[in-house]
C-alpha cells in the first residue's frame, strides 16, 4: 500500500533537517520547508486515519482490529502504523529538536482528539494510540517512550487533560515516561 512510502520520504525529510543557518528563526511554526513537509506528512496521514469513522459501516476499511498488528490492507490502519513510525523518526532524530517534535506530537494528539472514545469508532482511536506508542512497529523502544513522555508533558495543559486514555496508555507501555 502506497501509505507505507510516507515513513520513507519521513526518513529522508529528517536526514535533510537543517536549522543550522543563522538566518532560521527556530521559534516558528515551520522554520524550513522540510518542517512545513514533515507537517503536511503527518496532516496527510492523520486524514486517512480519520476516513475509517466517515466509512459505511459495510465497508472492509471499517474493520479495526483489537490487537496492534501491521496490517496491508485497510487504509485507516495502514495510515495509522504509518504515522507511528514517522513520529517514531521525527522523535529518535538528531536533527530535529524537541520544539519542533513536541509540536508535530501535538499534531497527532489532536488527530486522535478527532477520534470518538467508543463504539467502533473508538477502536480506531485505540489503535492509532498503539501505533503511536510503538512507533508503528510490534516491539516497543523505551528511549522512543521516553520521547514521548517528554512531548506529552511539552503539550498545553489543556490537551494533557483531554487525553487521560493517551496518558495512561504511554505509561502502561513506559513507566515513569510521564510522571
Amino acid at each position: 500500500m502506497w501509505l507505507y512510502y510516507f515513513p520513507i520520504i519521513m526518513q529522508k525529510l529528517v536526514n535533510n533537517y537543517d536549522t543550522s543557518n543563522s538566518n532560521i528563526d527556530t521559534s516558528v511554526e515551520f522554520p524550513t520547508r522540510g518542517a512545513r513537509l514533515i507537517y503536511e506528512a503527518i496532516d496527510v496521514l492523520g486524514e486517512w486515519v480519520k476516513l475509517g469513522a466517515e466509512l459505511p459501516e459495510t465497508s472492509p476499511h471499517r474493520q479495526i482490529p483489537s490487537q496492534f498488528t501491521i496490517d496491508n490492507g485497510n487504509i485507516p490502519v495502514s495510515a495509522a502504523v504509518s504515522l507511528g513510525r514517522c513520529m517514531r523518526t521525527i522523535a529518535m532524530s538528531k536533527q530535529i529538536g524537541d520544539t519542533f517534535a513536541g509540536r508535530m506530537h501535538e499534531v497527532i494528539m489532536l488527530r486522535i482528539s478527532l477520534l470518538p472514545l467508543d463504539g467502533s469508532e473508538g477502536q480506531m482511536r485505540k489503535f492509532l494510540i498503539q501505533s503511536l506508542i510503538q512507533g508503528g512497529r510490534l516491539d516497543a523502544d523505551r528511549v522512543y517512550g521516553d520521547r514521548l513522555g517528554t512531548y506529552f508533558c511539552m503539550a498545553d495543559d489543556l490537551l494533557q487533560h483531554e487525553f487521560g486514555d493517551y496518558r495512561d496508555a504511554v505509561r502502561k507501555a513506559y513507566p515513569g515516561a510521564i510522571p
